[in-house]
């Protein structure tokens, strides 16, 4: 007898116990962890800065924009979607993306599972000595919906 079944077909538990429950209500707000595995600040690293990034079910990311560094994907585990300017992408297990210098970017989970991401900011160095870095969060308001 063969018998095949898949996680992201299921149904996923709801009970009182689950994170589906604690967060019944927040769907689509920000909803993540992440670890800063290297950065300048706390590894020789001069440019770089990695991180791991969890989106749970129905979550999504903090969207923003880094004007001085550039940022690449790479999806571990899950399935959602990406925005990245004025473009969406379905992004599942085993994609990479590019993010270029100062685009709005964000991540939203659309699948069951936890959303795993490992990505890479890789800063110009011929502008570190003139901005200081930060990320910046896109206006509030509601986006535009595709």
């Amino acid at each position: 007898m063969k018998f095949v079944v898949n996680i992201n077909d299921q149904t996923p538990d709801t009970c009182d116990r689950s994170l589906r429950f604690a967060v019944k209500g927040r769907e689509g707000t920000t909803l993540r962890d992440t670890y800063y595995l290297v950065d300048p600040k706390s590894s020789p690293s001069k440019n770089l800065q990695m991180g791991y990034t969890t989106v749970y079910a129905n979550g999504k990311t903090t969207g923003h924009s880094h004007a001085r560094h550039e940022e690449v994907y790479f999806v571990i585990q899950g399935q959602g979607r990406m925005v990245v300017g004025e473009d969406e992408y379905e992004i599942k297990a085993g994609d990479g993306l590019y993010v270029p210098f100062g685009v709005f970017h964000t991540t939203y989970n659309t699948g069951i599972l936890p959303l795993q991401l490992l990505w890479v900011t890789c800063q110009d160095p011929t502008i570190a000595a003139v901005q200081p870095s930060v990320a910046t969060p896109r206006p509030s308001g509601p986006r535009p919906e595709k």
